[in-house]
């Protein structure tokens, strides 16, 4: 028997071989709990600068960059991208000069934020690269310890065209949502107005991905019945089944 329904505001990550396998991580996680997952993706991204991005990887960063910083998933995307277009493309040609780069670029300290992040990164096995959606701390940081940061853009962030009508058939499908994931202030910005709008809404359990997504949540007079201290699928589902045990023993 199912504990509910839970609308995670993302795209569900499948296996290339078989798109009805259960592969997105939080899927399983939820499952394994015997909750019911349905996927509602709020957000489009756009590669941008990847021409620029390109151009720095082939310069090389000796005498220039002493460290890499990566923010998001996104970001490894467009890097990954101009990565090929500078060394991989050219790989049967590549120079000693070519060599010696990537292994400058392989051999800098590298950071990433988040372990999403970190996963995305290691078939790449190695200037901050963000996307337009980030906070200021890390640049503010940063600052503070007198420490250089060359910013890059190489993706902007907008609404899907197709959030609405999906977001119509679900709630067609499913007369009944238990909890609602938000994973970003971006994804707050896209779906909250329209959430709050159903019939259902004053019904739904509002959970997070980190205190930052939950502090914009409260900025908007929304109440938040589960932040997850960590922004892993195991750790989420976890917060909530310990949430709803707590609100059930309580009757």
């Amino acid at each position: 028997m199912s504990k509910g329904t839970v609308l995670l505001l993302k795209e569900r990550k499948s296996s290339d071989d078989n798109s009805f396998q259960i592969s997105d991580e939080y899927e399983t996680k939820f499952s394994s709990f015997t909750y019911k997952c349905i996927f509602l993706p709020v957000l489009s991204h756009d590669l941008l600068n990847i021409e620029e991005l390109t151009k720095i990887l082939k310069d090389g960063p000796e005498k220039k960059y002493w460290g890499f910083v990566v923010t998001s998933q996104r970001a490894i995307e467009g890097l990954k991208l101009a990565w090929n277009k500078a060394f991989k493309a050219n790989c049967e040609s590549f120079t000693i000069d070519q060599e010696k780069i990537t292994t400058l670029w392989k051999n800098l300290p590298f950071f990433v934020i988040g372990k999403a992040t970190s996963e995305a990164m290691k078939d790449l096995k190695f200037n901050n690269i963000l996307g337009d959606k980030r906070r200021d701390e890390l640049p503010s940081k940063l600052s503070q310890a007198d420490i250089k940061l060359d910013e890059l853009l190489v993706y902007e962030t907008k609404q899907r065209e197709d959030f609405l009508i999906e977001l119509d058939k679900i709630i067609k499908e499913h007369k009944k949502i238990n909890w609602v994931i938000f994973f970003s202030p971006s994804g707050v910005d896209v779906a909250l107005n329209n959430l709050q709008k159903l019939e259902i809404w004053n019904e739904i359990k509002v959970a997070t991905i980190g205190k930052t997504t939950g502090n914009y949540l409260v900025t908007k007079g929304i109440k938040i019945h589960v932040i997850s201290p960590k922004p892993e699928p195991e750790i989420l589902v976890q917060s909530i089944d310990n949430y709803e045990i707590s609100l059930h023993s309580t009757y």
